[in-house]
């Protein structure tokens, strides 16, 4: 018996497991916010907090999904703008960095668009800063 895990979000799971229905034997996932599990086609059909999904293939391979958030947390300028908010994430910004974000942005992004509006921009420290910041986004982090 095998099994591998994997990051997906609900609805690369959702394409993944119609893709792949023939080959699968039972899916189930566990809604942290009911506190139960929920298999099959009831994980479509019904919301929920799903942190796990364990889908086990006919060849007796075990697959466990990690289920990754689809919402976008926004922080509002004066959050990105402050060094304390980056240390806490555990990135240690130069001074250019930290006056290059002070300048940055006049409304609220997210930490995937602040990295584009970085990657975008004429900064000459815009590589590293860019690397630093999807560092901090990596799962586990």
């Amino acid at each position: 018996m095998s099994a591998t895990d994997v990051y997906m979000s609900l609805e690369e799971f959702g394409r993944y497991y119609r893709q792949n229905r023939s080959l699968i034997s039972s899916a189930k996932a566990y809604d942290a916010a009911a506190r139960l599990w929920v298999e099959g086609e009831s994980i479509f059909e019904h919301r929920g907090a799903y942190t796990l999904i364990v889908v086990r293939h006919r060849n007796g391979h075990f697959l466990r999904v990690a289920v990754r958030s689809t919402i976008q947390v926004t922080y509002a300028p004066e959050w990105y703008r402050n060094a304390g908010f980056w240390r806490d994430l555990g990135i240690c910004l130069t001074y250019e960095e930290k006056a290059f974000l002070e300048r940055a942005g006049g409304s609220p992004l997210a930490l995937e668009e602040l990295v584009q509006m970085i990657e975008g921009s004429d900064f000459p420290g815009k590589g590293t800063l860019a690397g630093k910041l999807k560092k901090a986004l990596q799962p586990g982090k």
